[in-house]
């Protein structure tokens, strides 16, 4: 792949975060909800996320990338 080919790769995958994939990765991967159904009920436990990771999420998702 050239060089042009994987800088371009690179800027769709962080979707203009300027964040790489290994940085997100291991950012986000500390961060998940758990549901928990007891009876009718279901709870939900999550950790809050860092103010960094949701603006990070947030360009992803206002970019239509999947």
């Amino acid at each position: 792949m050239s060089s042009s080919g994987c800088l371009s790769r690179h800027s769709r995958t962080t979707s203009g975060t300027g964040w790489s994939i290994k940085k997100f990765v291991r950012t986000a991967r500390r961060y998940r909800t758990v549901k928990i159904k007891a009876g009718r009920q279901t709870l939900t436990a999550a950790d809050p996320q860092p103010d960094d990771l949701r603006d990070a999420l947030a360009k992803i998702g206002s970019t239509g990338v999947h």
